[in-house]
């Protein structure tokens, strides 16, 4: 479950809130926060990443974009 979202990050740029839950990685199941981590670990730099996620008691598909140079790229 995500518990923060830093404005301006690529998880609020994909529209992800405080409470969604993250299903998918990039198509992996993931179940964890460290599950979620290390999927986005492994996405190459640079490179999007597709998330499934549970919002308002329905699933959809997001696009988290690479982080531009100086960014953060955690939430």
């Amino acid at each position: 479950m995500i518990t923060q979202v830093q404005p301006g990050s690529p998880a609020d740029n994909a529209g992800l809130t405080r409470g969604d839950v993250i299903q998918e990685v990039d198509r992996h199941q993931v179940s964890s926060v460290a599950d979620v981590q290390r999927e986005l670990g492994s996405v190459p730099q640079g490179k999007d990443a597709l998330v499934l996620v549970w919002s308002n008691g329905g699933s959809s598909f997001r696009v988290l974009h690479a982080a531009e140079p100086g960014q953060q790229s955690g939430d």
